[in-house]
């Protein structure tokens, strides 16, 4: 047996059992020593303080970057009148070329950001289950603050401004970004939870990412509205300057020598790994658990794909007759979305899942119900409130991510953990540029024709998804009778 010393796992030497009765061993003593870490107050709500931290730092940066991208472009291409920057609507043969060659770089800012994660996330997963999740949780955030850097530094050079911000953008896409942070975090949340509450623990996740993601947008109109970009990216650092700090403090690996030495198998090569942490996908599991395992990534997809489609494209909806927002409205809609998808989480959500004991597939199946309803009131919208109605009736969809998440986490083996969310992480990216340029190719093209069609098409997609719904859940449900089963048949013959 594996034997627990000061916080420590110490593994049997190999002679005394075999290679896999060892490593189980390992995961679930591991398992044990961080249930007991996580009974401490302090540490009990860490995961929720760190993701609030992370996603507050990464909002304010975002969000700050798209008018600066726009801004930045128009100064390039105005080298010697500035004035024509600060009043663009007065010179429209100069907003369309400004704004055709922002759009330009916006998208290759987008494949610099997402391309280089999807990489990094499912390499890092195999990575932390040998070495632990500590460091994959820290490089996306120090990759945003050295990114934040050049962001700021590229006024400097105004001729070669925007190049210096993709450059920015490239250090965030090869520290990982948001594929390798919610990777690591999830895995780390999974390793300290048990399966009964592990679905409401991820929802809690989720719902503090929510609120910090409105402190974040609401924190950069804020500053820019008394100050400029450079004190809302210097803001985003400091942030993620104590998300750094708090996961170095706080957070406890507990991996012991024998077991990364049982793990690491020498040679791998990057698509070694991945196929690795693809056969999670592929691999066979009793009573149709391989079936329900594609099914949940391809909802993840589905779902993932459709979130970005709508908050890249809501953007150009609202800007266009009937509507014709003023960017204020806009940035008010965002705030007002994270903040009714947080406080969803928060309220409906606990009520859902301890009072009501809803199971996993009911919630999924409602958070979809949601999503399919918020992009058919956003499609056919004529006036300003039918927008915020669609943001309030929507705003439960968003546990479906926390939900997938779990519900794949119980389809896996312990040991499968960092390549499960690894995987989901590559997926979720992937989903982003398809949702971001796939979806926006869509938009231009049937934006003439009727502007909400692809709201409609994305409504349709999530309505489908349902449907895969119920299959995990009958997959699910054959094995838990295969269980019941098998311990019957045990138990007759003690």
């Amino acid at each position: 047996m594996a034997i627990v010393e000061s916080g420590v796992v110490v593994c049997p030497p190999k002679a005394q059992v075999n290679k896999a009765s060892i490593e189980r061993q390992c995961f679930y003593q591991i398992k044990l020593v961080r249930e007991k870490q996580t009974k401490k107050f302090y540490l009990r709500f860490l995961p929720e303080l760190v993701f609030f931290l992370y996603a507050a730092g990464k909002n304010l940066v975002d969000i700050t970057l798209k008018p600066f991208i726009v801004r930045s472009t128009c100064l390039t291409l105005n080298l010697h009148n500035s004035t024509v920057c600060h009043h663009l609507a007065m010179f429209p043969e100069a907003e369309d070329l400004v704004q055709k060659r922002a759009a330009m770089f916006l998208m290759v800012n987008q494949l610099l950001v997402y391309g280089p994660a999807v990489v990094q996330g499912v390499i890092c997963g195999e990575w932390s289950d040998r070495n632990g999740r500590k460091l994959p949780m820290m490089t996306p955030s120090l990759g945003i603050i050295i990114a934040a850097l050049f962001y700021v530094s590229s006024p400097f050079c105004p001729q070669y401004a925007n190049y210096c911000i993709l450059a920015g953008s490239m250090f965030q896409g090869f520290f990982g970004k948001s594929a390798v942070f919610t990777m690591a975090l999830y895995s780390y949340v999974s390793e300290t939870t048990h399966e009964k509450t592990r679905t409401a623990k991820f929802t809690s996740l989720l719902a503090f990412k929510y609120l910090g993601c409105f402190m974040g947008a609401l924190s950069s109109g804020v500053i820019l509205q008394f100050s400029n970009c450079a004190c809302a990216f210097s803001a985003g650092v400091i942030l993620h300057a104590a998300c750094v700090i708090v996961i170095y403090i706080c957070v406890i690996d507990n991996v012991a020598k024998r077991q990364k030495l049982l793990l690491q198998k020498k040679g791998r090569t990057c698509f070694t790994v991945f196929l690795t942490s693809g056969s999670v996908l592929f691999r066979q599991r009793p009573s149709n658990g391989r079936i329900a395992v594609i099914c949940i990534f391809l909802i993840s997809l589905a779902f993932q794909a459709c979130q970005t489609g709508h908050q890249e494209n809501v953007v150009l909806l609202v800007n266009r007759a009937p509507l014709s927002w003023p960017p204020s409205l806009y940035s008010f809609l965002v705030s007002f979305s994270d903040l009714a998808t947080g406080t969803s989480l928060i309220v409906i959500a606990p009520v859902l899942m301890n009072c009501c004991e809803a199971r996993d597939h009911l919630v999924l199946g409602a958070s979809l119900v949601c999503i399919t309803l918020r992009g058919i009131v956003t499609g056919m919208a004529t006036h300003t409130w039918m927008m915020f109605v669609a943001v309030g009736v929507g705003a439960f969809g968003g546990i479906a991510s926390s939900v997938l998440k779990s519900m794949a986490s119980k389809c896996v083996e312990l040991e499968e953990q960092g390549q499960t969310f690894a995987l989901f992480s590559g997926t979720e990216t992937l989903a982003k540029i398809v949702g971001s340029v796939g979806f926006t190719l869509v938009y231009s093209l049937t934006c003439d024709l009727f502007p909400g069609f692809l709201f409609l098409f994305m409504a349709g997609l999530s309505a489908a998804s349902i449907l895969l719904v119920a299959i995990v859940h009958r997959c699910r449900a054959s094995r838990r009778a295969s269980l019941v089963e098998n311990f019957s048949e045990q138990i007759e013959e003690t």
